[in-house]
């Protein structure tokens, strides 16, 4: 092998022994999952930044590192890969002080504390293509009664690239939907708690109710406020990375926002809401987060994100029997 691209993989930590479970993270906007170790080789799947792989060997002579992503195993090269980028795992930092309940909740009982859960459930998620179907109503053709991809395949395109018109059993994610998802995966059912709560406004049926119901922030938020098994930390409408939140953010913390265009006008509410990756040391902002925009959900740099949102709170999911804190609302 060439030797300065074998000092290149050792820095990206790609050449060396594997543990037991060694992870890393897709660094180009989209890289390619391929069948064989060759850049000839057929791609099984796109992989999309800040995806995350489990490494299955050493990057071979010509540079590409066996992995599996999700159900699928393949190849990629090793370049595009970060070995030590997850904040999540890597967390907590020497400047974080969670107390130890945060750190040792699991409530799904497989062993990965909550916070991880949930981050890692939203990295599974990116790529996914964003819906548009909150935009249709009940009526339109094509619709359901499911609240799901209404516009999906009535627009007749192909929205995710793989070449065929879309069909009407694709996944396809709104913001929302990355929030209600992690916090299933981690042990706590969400939409099933705000369907119990709310089962006139949830119904599908003609004349039933709201069939986007769980899938609309406010709703959630609504749940998240009123639930003990959240804290929720309201924020003074942050528009700025350099500003000071009242209380820091955490790796796994729902985050919710409005949109700068509406800032100062009526129209101004909280309309979206991410996930919380990782958290600036200096200013206990988050920093990369998780979140669903057209065209796709994707993993994003909030650092560069607030000439388009406005970062108004924070949730997390406590910790079963812990009392709720006096910080949160």
């Amino acid at each position: 092998m060439n030797p300065v691209f074998t000092s290149v993989l050792c820095l990206m930590g790609l050449a060396g022994p594997l543990g037991a479970q060694e992870w890393a993270v897709v660094n180009r906007p989209v890289s390619p999952l391929l069948a064989e170790a060759s850049s000839l080789s057929d791609s099984l799947a796109p992989l999309h930044a800040g995806m995350r792989v489990q490494l299955l060997g050493p990057a071979t002579a010509r540079g590409f590192v066996p992995v599996r992503s999700e159900n699928m195993q393949g190849y990629m090269r090793a370049d595009e890969l970060l070995r030590r980028f997850l904040p999540e795992d890597a967390y907590p930092g020497p400047k974080d002080s969670p107390d130890r309940a945060f750190l040792t909740s699991d409530r799904d009982g497989d062993g990965v504390p909550d916070f991880r859960d949930i981050v890692h459930a939203a990295r599974s998620m990116i790529g996914l293509p964003f819906d548009d179907a909150a935009n249709l109503r009940l009526q339109d053709a094509g619709g359901s009664a499911d609240g799901r991809r209404w516009w999906w395949r009535a627009d007749g395109k192909d929205n995710n690239g793989n070449g065929e018109t879309d069909e009407r059993d694709e996944d396809v994610v709104v913001c929302v939907d990355l929030l209600n998802r992690a916090l299933d995966q981690a042990g706590y059912p969400v939409e099933r708690m705000m369907r119990q709560e709310h089962p006139g406004e949830s119904s599908g049926a003609p004349g039933g109710g709201d069939p986007y119901f769980t899938r609309r922030v406010r709703n959630l938020l609504a749940h998240i406020r009123g639930s003990p098994e959240f804290e929720y930390f309201r924020e003074p409408r942050i528009a700025s990375r350099d500003a000071a939140p009242g209380e820091p953010a955490r790796p796994g913390d729902l985050l919710f926002f409005g949109l700068r265009r509406d800032l100062g006008t009526f129209r101004f509410a909280i309309k979206h809401s991410g996930i919380c990756v990782s958290v600036d040391p200096e200013t206990g902002l988050p920093g990369w987060i998780i979140t669903g925009i057209v065209p796709r959900a994707r993993f994003f740099d909030l650092r560069r994100g607030y000439d388009r949102f406005i970062y108004c709170g924070h949730a997390r999911l406590r910790p079963a029997g812990e009392p709720r804190s006096k910080r949160g609302t």
